[in-house]
């Protein structure tokens, strides 16, 4: 899960609903995005472009799970 770093309204809401898709599976990770709101792949884009570079690498088995 990519997350935006920082805060807007309802965070605590939001904050819960980000813990609810790390339970959609047993090998999950939260990575944050901490200069972004909620378009992340707009303002930080390479905090999605690293995201998705991680999980292709543990995908493949190149990196430690």
């Amino acid at each position: 899960v990519l997350s935006r770093g920082l805060p807007e309204d309802n965070e605590e809401r939001w904050q819960g609903q980000q813990t609810e898709l790390l339970r959609l599976s047993s090998d999950s990770r939260q990575l944050f995005a901490d200069q972004s709101h909620h378009n992340i792949h707009f303002e930080q884009p390479q905090a999605a472009v690293g995201a998705i570079v991680q999980m292709v690498e543990r995908v493949r088995g190149h990196a430690p799970r």
